[in-house]
Order: C-alpha cells, then structure tokens, then sequence
C-alpha cells in the first residue's frame, strides 16, 4: 500500500468544520536511523516474524526521531499516542502551538481530530437467548477438535487481543491454566494510558474477557477455547463510554505494541463507523481499504507478516465497517449452529468492489465466558472472530512457525466452503480446518484422532450428511445400537453394529432431513455409552 500518501489524504479528510483542540503532528522523517539497529528497537521474537516471512526491516520500524520530540517537549506539548508506522504523534494543542508548529520544518503536516465528551450506547449486539446447543459445535464447524486432538492447540504462538478489556481475568478459574505457565506475556492500557488491561476501568471492560474465553478458556467438562495454549497480549483501545475517534489512534497504538512484543496473531472484534457528535463518521463509500485510520493500521500489521483477524461487524445489510474493509486483513462474519448466515452480520462487498468478510464462523448462540465465570451464549461477529483467530493459531502452530500470513490465509480460503463461489454474507464462508491444514503443511490430518481405552468419538460429515462414529474397544466384543431423536423425542433412525476389541469406524447414513438430532449410543443391555448433539446437513 502507499501508506504515506495514503495517511495524509486519509486521515485529513476528517472533517475540520468541528471546534477541535486534538491533532496528529506528523514529522518529515526518521533523522539519522543509522545510530539504532533492529535489536535496540524490536523484541527477538518480533525480529524473528519478520526473518521467517522475509519481511525486511524498514523506515516504519524505527522510531521517532529524539530531536523532534524534544522541540514538542520545548513546546509544552505533551505526546498522547506516539506512531512510528505514521511518523507522528497525536496531541492537545493550543493556538499558540499550532503557530509554532506551523513554522518548523520537520512538520511535514498538522492534521486536526474531532473529541467529545458525548457519550453513546455501544454498538454490540449480544443477546442472551437460551436455545439447546453444543458449546462444542462452534469448535467441530472449523475442525478445530481434530487440530486440537492431533496436538494443535496454539502452543509457541503469540496473539495479541485488542478491546474493551479484560475484567477478571487473573481471577477466573478457566484462564488459571494461562498464569499457571505465565500464558500472559503482557498487558497494556492504551486509554488510560497504564498497564493494567485487566482490573477495574472507566465502563463495562468485560467485551475482552468474553473473546478471551472464546480463544483460552479450559472449562473442565464445559467450555474450551480455540487456542488455549497459545500466549497472549491483552491490550485495552477502546473506551465503551464514548464513541471517538482517539479509539483509532489507541488502536493504532496497541497494534503497533503488539508488533514490538512479537505478536503471530492480531485479533479485534472492535469497528469503527459511527462516532460521537462533532466527531464526523465515516461512511459506506469510506470503506474501500484506503480510507479508515483502523484500516490503514490493521493493513500496516499485516505487511509486517501478523496475521490481523477483525470482525465484520454487527451492521448487516448496511454492510461491514472499518477494519474489516482492510485489503490484508481476514474479516470475519457470523453464522449459526446450523451454518446459516446471521442477518445481523455486515455485509460486503467492500466499497472498492472486493469480497468481504473474507471467512465466517459461529457467532450466534455462541457459548463464551461473562466475568463471573459463568457460560452464556451471545450474537455478535464478535464471537466469530476469536474462533477463526484461533484456528489461524493453531495452524501457525502446525506450520512450526514458517507459513507466512499470505500462505495461512491462502489455505484458510481455499478450504472455505464457498471458495469457488463467494458471496456478499459469508464470503469464502466457512474454512475446514482439517482441509487447511493440509494444505499449509502438506501433511494429514485425521478427523479420527487416536482414542484411548473405551473412548468414542463422534463427527458430522456436512457434505455427506453422514456420521462418523471412532470407537476403541479393549475389552470383548459387544453389540452397540445407534438411535438418533429429534427435538420432539422421537426415534428417527436405529441401527445396530457389533463391535470386537480393536479400533473401529462406523458410518452412518440417516436419510432424514437437515436439523439438530441427538445421537444415542448404548451397548448391549442397554446401557448408555454417549448422546451427543449432531447436525445433519
């Protein structure tokens, strides 16, 4: 992208009609870069991203120049957000500031943004409906459970989650496993400008628990995250009291943090489209991936090989809002369990014509954690988002680390399940992790993960519309009935199978129309061994 060109257009189109006190100062240039290397600047594991990916070291990576922050300092002018991707930094200014600016050389442009104190109801919709499901089908739809069970769980991958916060997290039972093995490497709090992205703070701070869980949590017997082994940032950009544009600017921010700190993996469930009054929004037609300040920033992070996950957002029809018009980056829209389009999941295309969201995944009824540690279901593209960025976790993990975010998001899309025929709700739709992880590494990966003694696993083929049983058998042979019942109770399909020790597979081929069923397994006697969930399709 021509990222500075593109900046300076961008980001001046902010409407300057507005009484305004907030700008970006941006600077000319770097100074000498010759006196830092790479190693004073980045951490070893952000180095090593870019060395794997053959992303070469370059004039976004240095920072700012010392001289000129002290001829702010000179000034009074005191630094809010500091940008080295943008070569400025954003500040409160004074008219008589601004006139000294205006005469220094080493200001390339002074670039005004709307604040506000008015407040707006956040824009997330999460209703709470009870309806029957299986919290593991948001994990079975992408194939995760066979990663997962083939040993793919994150581990040696680092992702950054930017949000509202993360209330509780260090005291919930389910991310205990996290500090157990200092599974936290970093938290930041880039509105209020400290290091605490977890305690208490201005508004609900609970949205990035929540996503969390979708990601980390070991809940035994109940809820478990997409990549629970992985590391993870947790950084605070957005202030759920208000809707300004200095969101943006924290973004901007905790991205370019989660960079220095070596993150594999960016995810946000956070969009930009409206904001507060005396603020200017943007529009559908500023969607077009050049545009939107989140975008740019989101596009930048991705060039310098993190994979940058975003939600849709929850504006359906109205379409997808800022990040996830980026060019680089993977937008996700919602589904149900049954792998429907939620119609409150943004639509694409982008504004420039191109296919987006790029992926889909449960995000309706989705089981996640609240901050009281209780499993809840909730709607959003909030909750899909963390499920594909785990997913791309677990194959980087899968990949031993080489697989570049252009490869990752090459096999992602190319096991979607409309990959020859993208649309405007789910784009490439649904990725097939199974799939994906054949094509990133070549390998195979069974949907049959080795069983222990008496263990019995259970998939739903949703092309065939058949099920799949795996069954480990160390004991005498026995008969084993297999009965699926509706919603209703009703018996819709019997059959039996004699099992001998050993490991066996089993299909079976119900022709019945698509919906929830659930599958009971009992051996002779009648003796329960499972009833779980499935889906046909």
């Amino acid at each position: 992208m021509r990222y500075w060109i593109i900046v300076c257009l961008i980001i001046g189109c902010f409407s300057e009609g507005f009484a305004q006190n907030k700008y970006w100062i941006l600077f000319q240039d770097k100074g000498d870069m010759n006196t830092l290397c790479p190693e004073e600047i980045l951490s070893t594991s952000s180095l090593l991203r870019r060395e794997r990916q053959e992303i070469p070291f370059d004039v976004h990576d240095y920072p700012i120049y010392g001289p000129y922050l002290d001829s702010l300092k000179s000034l009074a002018i005191t630094p809010i957000i500091r940008s080295r991707w943008l070569n400025g930094v954003s500040a409160r200014l004074t008219r008589f500031q601004l006139d000294e600016l205006g005469k220094k050389t080493f200001v390339r442009q002074l670039v005004p943004v709307a604040t506000s104190l008015f407040s707006q109801t956040r824009r997330e919709a999460q209703g709470l409906k009870q309806m029957e499901s299986d919290y593991k089908t948001q994990l079975t739809m992408l194939g995760l459970d066979a990663l997962h069970a083939g040993g793919f769980t994150g581990k040696g991958v680092t992702i950054a989650i930017l949000d509202n916060g993360f209330l509780a997290v260090d005291t919930l039972s389910a991310f205990a496993h996290l500090y157990e093995r200092n599974g936290v490497v970093g938290t930041r709090d880039f509105v209020e400008n400290d290091a605490d992205a977890i305690g208490p703070c201005r508004g609900s701070c609970k949205h990035g628990t929540g996503v969390l869980s979708l990601l980390a949590a070991r809940v035994p017997g109940g809820l478990i995250g997409a990549a629970p082994d992985a590391d993870y940032l947790l950084i605070r950009t957005e202030n759920d009291t208000a809707e300004l544009r200095q969101e943006e600017d924290a973004w901007l921010a905790g991205a370019e943090w989660a960079d220095s700190m070596g993150a594999d993996v960016i995810v946000s469930s956070l969009n930009y489209r409206k904001f507060d009054i005396g603020q200017g929004s943007y529009t559908s037609a500023d969607f077009d991936g050049n545009t939107a300040l989140v975008t740019i920033a989101a596009d930048i992070a991705a060039s310098k090989g993190i994979t940058v996950v975003v939600s849709a957002g929850n504006g359906g029809s109205r379409g997808i809002d800022a990040p996830a018009d980026g060019d680089s980056v993977i937008a996700v829209g919602a589904v149900d369990e049954m792998r429907n389009y939620s119609n409150f999941s943004g639509v694409g295309p982008s504004a420039d014509g191109r296919v987006k969201p790029d992926l889909a995944a449960m995000g309706e009824l989705t089981y996640r954690l609240t901050t009281q540690g209780e499993i809840r279901q909730g709607n959003g593209t909030s909750y899909a988002c963390p499920l594909i960025a785990g997913l791309a976790a677990c194959l980087l993990q899968a990949s031993e680390g080489i697989a570049s975010n252009s490869a990752l998001y090459d096999a992602l899309i190319r096991s979607a399940d409309h990959f020859s025929q993208p649309n405007n709700e789910l784009g490439y739709g649904i990725p097939n992790g199974i799939e994906a992880f054949s094509l990133l590494t070549g390998r195979t990966l069974s949907p049959f993960p080795s069983l222990s003694a008496h263990q019995i696993r259970i998939y739903s083929d949703l092309t065939s519309g058949e099920i799949n049983i795996a069954i480990q058998n160390e004991r005498d042979a026995f008969t084993l009935t297999s009965t699926l019942v509706d919603m209703l109770g009703r018996s819709l399909f019997t059959q039996q199978h004699t099992i001998p020790p050993g490991f066996h597979r089993l299909t079976l081929s119900p022709s019945i129309n698509r919906g929830i069923y659930t599958l009971n397994l009992l051996e002779t006697g009648g003796l329960s061994l499972i009833s779980q969930k499935v889906m046909i399709h």
